[in-house]
């Protein structure tokens, strides 16, 4: 009885020592706003992620009144792969955190920072994807009624041209260029300067809340080229902002003009190696209807192309 109660004994303390050295990860967050400054009793969702998805062990959890908390978790699993921040504060756009583990790594400290909603309004917001008409010459697009201009589509507004030209020697060696220009004098476009900021790629609402008075560019080029199999040109990840729609009074200054964003920049790329195609463009952009409102923060509830129109590709703000 005494040799059973010594084994029964030896195995409840291995069984401690087991369960004690338990992984465990500990992770300090700090919730902030654009400005920096702390936000209290944010609400987060901390998953400890395994290589598998399935495997993610989650920790919902709300900051102090510091804008700080710490929690400690594990996946379901040996090893871990990341930490996965989610905040779904209220009054801020949903923000997410990814954090790659090393093997050693058991703590990390986190900051997180969240954009306050502000004005979202209604827009026009739709993804296109069209291919040009005609090669080596400009054609309008408009963007209230998300086609070419006639004779080409049913679009009676040319808020932007587009000319695109494609030189192909075989389906490896190839080049496409489009060239997009804002068709009204001092109308154009620039890269969203809030680009440059990559804390707000973390968040739902992207880009800038207002569009810029100044700095467009009367065109820009998106290019595609690929030798062999080296391939380059223009990023989808890039933003911008634009300026159309312009009527100048009799001095020359801006009487009435439109703003709206593209997200995603123009993809040149699809279809390029095909020979005998014109070029194809895809972009996804948001038109506010209101003249001489810069306001670019969008309401995805309130797509003024119709519930048809909501979906994944035009939902961010």
């Amino acid at each position: 009885m005494i040799d059973k109660l010594h084994i029964w004994a030896l195995l409840l303390l291995a069984l401690t020592t087991l369960c004690g050295a338990a992984e465990v990860a500990t992770v300090r967050l700090q919730v902030t706003d654009e400005a920096s400054k702390p936000i209290p009793g944010a609400k987060v969702i901390v998953f400890f992620n395994a290589y598998q998805q399935a495997l993610a062990n989650k920790v919902i959890a709300q900051a102090d009144a510091h804008g700080a908390l710490e929690v400690k978790g594990w996946p379901k699993s040996t090893s871990l792969h990341s930490i996965t921040v989610v905040s779904n504060t209220l009054g801020y756009y949903k923000s997410e955190l990814t954090t790659h583990a090393k093997p050693e790594d058991r703590e990390f400290d986190i900051r997180l920072m969240i954009r306050e909603i502000g004005n979202p309004i209604p827009m026009y917001a739709k993804k296109v994807e069209l291919a040009l008409p005609e090669q080596r010459k400009e054609i309008g697009f408009d963007f209230e009624q998300a086609d070419w201009i006639k004779p080409y589509g049913e679009g009676r507004v040319a808020d932007v041209t587009f000319l695109g030209t494609k030189n192909f020697e075989d389906d490896r060696n190839y080049e496409t260029t489009v060239v997009l220009s804002c068709s009204h004098k001092n109308g154009g476009i620039q890269p969203d300067a809030a680009q440059k900021n990559g804390a707000f790629q973390l968040s739902k609402f992207k880009t800038a809340r207002k569009a810029p008075d100044e700095g467009y560019q009367d065109a820009h080029k998106f290019i595609w080229v690929r030798s062999g199999n080296s391939r380059k040109g223009s990023t989808k990840e890039a933003n911008y902002i634009f300026r159309s729609r312009v009527v100048l009074d009799q001095s020359g200054q801006i009487k009435s003009c439109h703003y709206g964003k593209l997200i995603g920049a123009v993809n040149v790329a699809r279809k390029s190696g095909c020979p005998d195609t014109n070029p194809v463009v895809s972009f996804t952009y948001y038109f506010n209807p209101t003249p001489n409102d810069r306001n670019l923060e969008f309401e995805p509830k309130e797509n003024l192309f119709g519930a048809l129109e909501w979906d994944e590709e035009v939902r961010e703000p």
